[in-house]
C-alpha cells in the first residue's frame, strides 16, 4: 500500500481482533519509513474513563478562586433566613435529592444550583433518585458529580445505568478514586454523599467553602426534601454501611486546618461546644489559670506573640487534679 504513493499512510490498529498489541509492528513498518495511521479502539468504559478525566480538568478550572457553598437538606438549615447569603457566593452546590428546590424555603436554602453532588443510587428509596439531564438544565445547573470511584463494583452500575440512558448531556465527572479510599480509610466507615463533597470541594483551588445544612443526620431532613421519622434517625447515623461520629470528628478536625472552611451556625454550636464550655469556664475562673516556673516564659504569654495550646485536666485519680489547667 505504501508503494502507491508518497502521500499515502498505511491505517494500523493499535489492537487485533484477538485484542494482540500491535506495537512491534508499528516499530518495524515506522523503521522502514512507511507512513502510518494508528487507530486506537476503545471500550465504553474507556471512553467514560476520558471523559472523566477531561471534565476533572474543567472542573478545576471553574472552582479556581470561587467562593462556594454547600447547602445539604438538613432540618437544621431551616429558619435561618440564610438564602440570600447564599445566593451571593459564586458557586451553590447542592446534595442529591434537593432539585427542584422548593419554592417556600428560599429565605432558607437560596434558590441557585451550580453544582449537584449526587451517588446516582436508584436502589434506595426507589424513584427519589430518578433525575434527568432536563431538570439540571432548567435549574442551570453545570456539573453533575458523583461522590463515589467508578471502580467500585458496589457504585459502578449506577453510574453506568445513568451514563448508558444520558450520557454526558450535563458535564459529568466523579470523585478522584485515591482520594475516596483514603477517605474511606481514615473513617472506617462509608463516607456520606455531603462529606465526600466536603473533602472533593477542598481539593481543588477554591477560595472558601461555606457548609451548611449538612448536620450528618443530627437532624432530619426538611419535609420537602425526604419525611423522615424521627425515631429512624438514629439507624441512619449508625449502620453497616455508614458511622456519623467518625464523620463528624472529621469535619471537626478540618475546620481547625484548613482556613477556607467556614460552618453555619448549627455545625459551629455542636463541633465545638465542649470548646466553649471551657471558654466559659475560663472567663468565670478568679484566680490564675495559668503558672510558669520560667519568667522568661511568662513574660512572652502575657506580650501575645507566641500561641499556647494547653488541655483542661479532669479528676483522674484524686480531687487535686479537678480545675487544674497546665500549658
Amino acid at each position: 500500500i505504501a508503494s502507491w504513493g508518497k502521500n499515502i499512510n498505511v491505517k494500523i490498529p493499535i489492537t487485533n481482533t484477538k485484542q494482540e498489541k500491535s506495537i512491534d509492528l508499528v516499530s518495524r513498518l515506522t523503521s522502514m519509513d512507511i507512513k502510518l495511521n494508528i487507530t486506537a479502539l476503545m471500550t465504553n468504559e474507556q471512553v467514560y474513563i476520558h471523559f472523566f478525566q477531561k471534565y476533572d480538568e474543567l472542573y478545576a478550572h471553574f472552582l479556581k478562586d470561587k467562593t462556594v457553598a454547600l447547602v445539604g437538606p438538613s432540618e437544621s438549615i431551616s429558619g435561618t433566613n440564610k438564602g440570600h447569603i447564599i445566593d451571593k457566593f459564586d458557586i451553590v452546590v447542592r446534595l442529591n435529592k434537593s432539585l427542584p428546590l422548593p419554592a417556600k424555603l428560599a429565605n432558607d436554602i437560596g434558590t441557585k444550583t451550580d453544582i449537584l453532588y449526587n451517588s446516582l443510587n436508584t436502589s434506595d428509596y426507589p424513584g427519589q433518585n430518578k433525575f434527568y439531564p432536563e431538570l439540571l438544565q432548567k435549574n442551570n445547573c453545570k456539573f453533575l458529580c458523583c461522590p463515589y470511584p467508578f471502580s467500585n463494583s458496589i457504585f459502578k452500575p449506577d453510574i453506568l445505568s445513568y451514563l448508558q440512558k444520558y450520557h454526558f448531556t450535563t458535564p459529568f465527572r466523579i470523585m478522584n478514586e485515591k482520594l475516596f479510599y483514603q477517605l474511606q480509610n481514615m473513617l472506617h466507615t462509608r463516607p456520606y454523599t455531603g462529606t465526600c463533597a466536603i473533602t472533593d470541594l477542598l481539593n481543588y483551588p477554591i477560595k472558601y467553602l461555606y457548609i451548611t445544612g449538612v448536620d450528618f443526620y443530627l437532624t432530619k431532613y426538611y419535609e420537602e426534601y425526604r419525611k423522615i421519622r424521627k425515631n429512624n434517625l438514629k439507624n441512619i447515623q449508625n449502620n453497616t454501611i455508614h458511622k456519623n461520629g467518625p464523620q463528624i470528628e472529621y469535619l471537626k478536625n478540618l475546620s481547625l486546618t484548613d482556613s477556607r472552611i467556614i460552618l453555619d451556625n448549627f455545625l459551629d454550636v455542636h463541633l465545638y461546644k465542649y470548646y466553649y464550655e471551657v471558654i466559659q469556664k475560663f472567663k468565670k475562673y478568679k484566680q490564675p489559670i495559668f503558672q510558669f516556673d520560667d519568667n522568661t516564659l511568662e513574660k512572652l504569654f502575657q506580650i501575645g506573640i507566641f500561641q499556647f495550646t494547653y488541655t483542661t485536666m479532669k479528676e483522674i485519680h484524686s480531687k487535686n487534679y479537678q480545675n487544674e489547667y497546665n500549658i
